[in-house]
């Protein structure tokens, strides 16, 4: 990488433009706070409520717990500045038994965060409900300059003097309009990305500089303190023992360090993971038991899903299917039986808000049942459910085996045959009838976590990681989903507002900006492998490595709404990771701006990159302005 681009301008070669940065941070947070108006942040009541109450009841508040009168203030002041504007709701400040709508409670989160908030809290417990807001978000503005200094940290630590990334890193922080605007909000993400930058710090530090009291104390801490702010950043505790391991990889020569790796990999997958439950079928319960099983009675194939009475999977439909399916009547079977006679649903139907189900009588042999339905013209999702909904005995089962959803309506056409094992096409009454269930049978099967594996994740990982790994399966059918996720996640990185409401007033800004993104991540695989041994390797990958977690975390949050109202994460979640994000972005612009030929064009890029951060925060300042104060 070149060494300093900018050694025309000597201020940036000393010390002081961490200061600098530091001002231009604090002003920039201070003009974020104060144009924003209150309330306007992700579930920034909510927030305030848990610091609330943990002043007011001198603990950690149960969750669901609420204070009436301290809603009622608070809802006041929602309507005092104009929160439900345009909206078609408005808090009942009257009602003495149900809770006053301040938006979604937040008191089932992890505590540190909201510790640090109601320290100064309690100097001001009796002042305005909204002084006492801006008091909070002055505490997250604190957060935010520790962020930037960990930032500078982070990259002193992994780059000589002089180095460019040195000012770069930092000061896209503090021009990046997204992420101000998130570390100037009352809102647990902050204290989240605070504290998940100080852990990487302390454990690059530690990579580059060896083993001290100091620094294994600094990276024990910063780890408790992932582990108490937020579920997004309890993967710390696993990320702990890489700093740890990679300063023992730089001390030895031995190449056992290396050859043990791909081994203990192998063992811990194998510890993990096991097949056996039916590929695209994927779990909306917990059972101990594979959802397919081998039966000599199958009437397709040699295996059945199997189910007991609590449990349920489902099958989202490809978009590509649907397009031959919308508005057209559709049949729905399976051959169906159980350990015992029962009622029991048949296959359902879930699209756009609707259920349609059936339920019959189960008896022990395989019996063919079907129902026919149409779907509407403007289909755009489709999931066909399989949930007994039913009463079984412990230990008993019920079985489902050539699950069928087919076009056109075949309720007189008799019981089909299949034409293979999994039921991909069926002969219907002479005819050859294609089936849009894949896997109908449950021949095929997937790889899944065990299920002491998936109850221990569950307990730190946000969502449902059965769900995520098995997603990561079937991308077809969910490849709409990351597209949209994908698309918001780009917005949100780079500025989109309010409760992620507001985008830039701009036409073609998040085009251009999605250029910036992927020239800048491509340059620096580019620069990365250029430098490769030139780099501080260990450090590097200990920051790919969490920033990649984080991110993947982040991407499949949304995951487990497919089936209803569905949740599109924004990039608040990935902000823990935003150093390496960060990092990488400013290392290929750089690497960018070394291709260009001579002195004054690398001068140039520079200078461009650095004028277009702050044309971005003015078009973040007037699209906050005009949205909200009609400016």
């Amino acid at each position: 990488m070149p060494s300093d681009p900018f050694t025309w301008i000597g201020i940036l070669r000393r010390q002081s433009y961490l200061g600098l940065v530091l001002v231009l941070a604090l002003i920039n947070g201070l003009v974020f706070i104060k144009l924003v108006p209150p309330w306007q942040h992700y579930d920034e009541p909510g927030h305030l409520e848990y610091a609330w109450l943990i002043v007011d009841r001198m603990r950690v508040p149960k969750e669901g717990e609420y204070n009436q009168k301290m809603r009622r203030e608070m809802a006041a002041s929602m309507i005092e500045y104009d929160f439900f504007k345009n909206l078609d709701l408005r808090p009942n400040l009257l009602s003495q038994t149900e809770p006053i709508w301040i938006g979604p409670s937040q008191t089932r989160g992890l505590p540190l965060y909201y510790f640090l908030i109601a320290l100064p809290l309690k100097l001001v417990q009796y002042t305005d409900i909204t002084f006492q807001l801006c008091v909070g978000r002055a505490i997250s503005l604190c957060l935010y300059l520790i962020t930037v200094i960990a930032a500078y940290g982070i990259v002193r630590d992994i780059t000589p003097n002089h180095h460019p990334l040195r000012w770069m890193v930092p000061l896209t922080l503090t021009l990046l309009p997204g992420f101000v605007d998130l570390m100037t909000a009352v809102n647990d993400d902050v204290g989240a990305t605070a504290a998940f930058s100080m852990f990487l710090w302390a454990g690059v530090r530690i990579i580059q500089r060896g083993y001290s009291w100091q620094r294994i104390v600094a990276l024990g801490v910063t780890t408790i303190a992932c582990a108490l702010t937020k579920n997004t950043v309890v993967i710390a505790l696993i990320l702990f023992v890489m700093p740890l391991l990679f300063v023992q990889f730089r001390k030895s020569r031995h190449r056992i360090y290396w050859t043990g790796i791909p081994i203990v990999g192998l063992f811990l997958l194998i510890a993990l993971v096991r097949f056996g439950d039916a590929a695209y079928w994927h779990r909306d319960t917990r059972q101990r038991q594979s959802t397919n099983t081998p039966r000599a009675d199958a009437p397709v194939g040699k295996s059945a899903l199997q189910l007991n009475s609590s449990a349920g999977i489902f099958q989202m439909i490809p978009q590509s299917d649907l397009n031959e399916l919308r508005g057209k009547t559709i049949t729905v079977g399976a051959w169906i039986w159980a350990d015992q006679p029962v009622h029991a649903s048949l296959p359902i139907l879930e699209y756009d808000g609707q259920k349609i189900k059936q339920m019959e009588a189960i008896t022990r042999k395989p019996i063919f049942h079907a129902y026919n339905t149409t779907l509407p013209e403007d289909l755009t999702r489709l999931i066909v459910s399989i949930a007994p909904e039913t009463s079984l005995e412990d230990g008993n089962r019920i079985y489902y085996d050539g699950i069928i959803l087919a076009s056109g309506d075949h309720s007189q056409d008799g019981v089909p045959s299949a034409q293979n094992s999994n039921a991909t096409w069926l002969d219907w009454k002479s005819r050859s009838v294609r089936n849009y269930i894949r896997n109908a049978s449950g021949e095929k099967s997937w790889v899944v976590f065990r299920s002491t594996v998936d109850r221990l994740l569950a307990s730190y990982v946000p969502g449902r990681p059965d769900l995520y790994f098995s997603m990561l399966q079937d991308w077809r059918s969910v490849k709409w989903y990351y597209q949209v996720t994908l698309d918001n996640l780009l917005k949100t990185f780079w500025g989109k507002f309010g409760w992620g409401h507001i985008p830039y007033t701009v036409p073609g800004a998040y085009p251009v900006l999605a250029i910036f993104s992927i020239t800048g991540m491509i340059a620096a695989a580019i620069s990365l492998y250029r430098h490769r041994r030139a780099l501080s390797i260990y450090a590097v990958a200990f920051l790919i490595i969490s920033g990649t977690i984080i991110w993947l975390f982040t991407i499949l949050r949304g995951l487990n709404s497919v089936m209803g109202s569905l949740f599109v994460p924004s990039s608040r979640y990935a902000f823990p990771a935003i150093v390496p994000t960060v990092l990488i972005l400013n290392v290929g612009w750089l690497e960018i701006s070394s291709w260009l030929k001579g002195k004054f064009g690398s001068r140039l890029l520079m200078i461009i990159l650095l004028l277009s951060a702050i044309c971005l925060n003015i078009l973040a300042i007037y699209t906050i302005t005009r949205f909200y104060y009609g400016g």
